[in-house]
């Protein structure tokens, strides 16, 4: 009985490792041309006095968990980005840093996206600053 319950846990385990090789794979090798994104994400923020609807600015925290960690093309987007800060490590260790820190989505990834992305240090991802890295 018991050995059936470690069965089970192993084939779980196997799974999930095959799943995530293959999530890997298709982060590192780029292999799939679908675009896959939905349509922006915009903020519910009124646009203040001298700026336009369109200039509405998300904070570091909504670009980090709605443009980037939502689907595969923003973590491929993040992935191509980290790549610009981890010049010599391994590709296989940015991808898994960009995946762990979009499974955990703690400070530690507004940290990341704000040290990426938010060039001026006010806290908003303006257009200039999304598009930067394409």
């Amino acid at each position: 009985m018991v050995s059936v319950g470690f069965c089970i846990f192993d084939s779980i385990a196997v799974i999930e490792t095959a799943v995530r090789l293959s999530y890997i794979y298709a982060l590192v090798l780029d292999n799939t041309h679908v675009n896959t994104t939905l349509d922006p994400i915009i903020a519910e923020e009124e646009p203040s006095v001298g700026q336009s609807k369109g200039d509405v600015y998300q904070t570091v925290k909504q670009y980090a968990r709605f443009g980037l960690c939502r689907d595969f093309d923003g973590q491929k987007y993040f992935y191509n980005a980290m790549k610009t800060k981890f010049c010599s490590l391994p590709l296989l260790f940015t991808a898994n840093h960009v995946i762990g820190l979009c499974r955990k989505r703690d400070f530690m990834l507004d940290k990341w996206v704000s040290e990426l992305f938010d060039f001026d240090g006010d806290g908003y991802i303006s257009h200039l600053e999304r598009t930067y890295y394409n």
